[in-house]
């Protein structure tokens, strides 16, 4: 069966290789002449060949003399095209005509910086349906960035000629001083803290002593990534122009329905596996991170800005105590005094930050900002143990300028 494909598909081969050289041979009326072929994307407003100006035939075809020739084509608004062709007898010699667009640094640049806008909107809204807030909060945050991502496109198309891609509009200009607002959203950045405990105590009953064994384990959750209101924060602050290429930036980012969540577990067992909890407590408080930004710009095209950000920030603190009752299901009757294990824990955000921000102008007094932003030290305290872990956060601004 496999000899028998094979001859198949060779006299296949040999048949259509046969029929070409036929094509090639009719196809040639003059016996000392051979044609060009032309593959064009677009109709060229004129073609010459050496210095003779032709025209195409519905096929494309012209026919001519063997030889070498140089083949020019121009089309407007589009780049010239010059090419050497070799015409060989009873031959048809291809040529491929592919126009492209006049175009400018500028207008590369453009290009560049729209490629940018499609990635840091499609990062958020890509990684969005893995987190568990993410449909909720990172969606329409990304949505809300490609949509004011776009209107800074359409205006900025509009300024370059159709025809040569030429800037005709000048950057916009930058204001001293500026106020914003906006939204935020911490990605994936729950903080937690798990400790155990253990409780041993000899009771009397009436019939004979009872060890009571108790062991305990309470686990401390800080906006827990299924709560997507405790992820979501809002942003204000100033920025002021320091020198050429340098920014100074103080905000206040709230958090106002952070949650924390105690869970609380019992088993008489130490070998247990803690899996139905006793108690799930959620408490609602305000996180407020206060910091300030010395910004670098990196890039300042077309009324776009990109900058880089180093700073600090401090939160306030947020206290609280987990407290459990140790109680026996059975005895605890017997146990006059159950005693109450408690921890005192707390929370909040320090250090250094770093972050990027995309700024687009609509105009002198409106502009739209997306950033990026790393806090490398959220603290959970337990007791004398830290817990730190890094905070990242993304939102969107929306500037006014004056």
């Amino acid at each position: 069966m496999y000899i028998f494909r094979s001859l198949i598909v060779f006299f296949i081969i040999v048949f259509f290789d046969i029929t070409i050289e036929k094509l090639n041979a009719q196809d040639v009326i003059n016996p000392e002449s051979g044609k060009i072929y032309f593959g064009i994307n677009k109709e060229p407003d004129s073609l010459f060949i050496d210095s003779s100006k032709v025209s195409l035939s519905t096929k494309n075809i012209v026919e001519i003399s063997p030889g070498f020739y140089k083949v020019k084509a121009y089309l407007s608004c589009y780049q010239n095209i010059e090419q050497i062709v070799e015409v060989k007898n009873r031959r048809v010699s291809p040529v491929r005509l592919k126009f492209k667009h006049l175009t400018t640094n500028e207008y590369n640049i453009f290009k560049r910086i729209r490629v940018q806008n499609y990635l840091t909107s499609g990062i958020l809204i890509g990684i969005s349906p893995f987190q568990k807030n993410g449909i909720v909060l990172l969606l329409p945050i990304g949505l809300i960035g490609l949509t004011g991502q776009f209107i800074w496109q359409s205006k900025q198309s509009s300024y370059f000629n159709h025809c040569n891609r030429e800037y005709t509009n000048p950057n916009l200009k930058s204001s001293q001083n500026n106020l914003f607002f906006g939204i935020n959203s911490r990605i994936g950045s729950e903080i937690g803290f798990e400790n155990r405990d253990s409780y041993v105590k000899t009771v009397i009953t009436p019939s004979t002593p009872v060890r009571i064994e108790r062991y305990l384990k309470q686990v401390i959750i800080i906006a827990p990534n299924d709560d997507p209101l405790s992820s979501a924060g809002f942003t204000f602050g100033f920025q002021r122009k320091l020198k050429q290429n340098f920014h100074f930036t103080i905000y206040t980012n709230i958090y106002p329905c952070l949650i924390i969540r105690e869970i609380i577990y019992d088993e008489n067992n130490i070998n247990a596996d803690f899996d139905n909890p006793r108690k799930i407590t959620d408490l609602k408080n305000s996180l407020f991170i206060f910091g300030a930004d010395i910004n670098y710009k990196l890039a300042d095209h077309q009324n776009f800005i990109l900058y880089f950000s180093l700073g600090g920030m401090i939160s306030n603190t947020i206290t609280a105590k987990i407290e459990q009752e140790v109680i026996h299901l059975s005895l605890h009757y017997f146990d006059e005094n159950p005693p109450l294990v408690f921890h005192d824990y707390s929370y909040s955000v320090s250090g250094v930050s770093a972050s990027i921000k995309s700024k687009y102008a609509f105009t002198d007094r409106i502009s739209f900002n997306m950033f990026f932003k790393l806090y490398f030290n959220q603290i959970m305290h337990f007791d004398i143990v830290n817990n730190k872990k890094p905070l990242a956060t993304a939102g969107v601004n929306f500037i006014y300028n004056f």
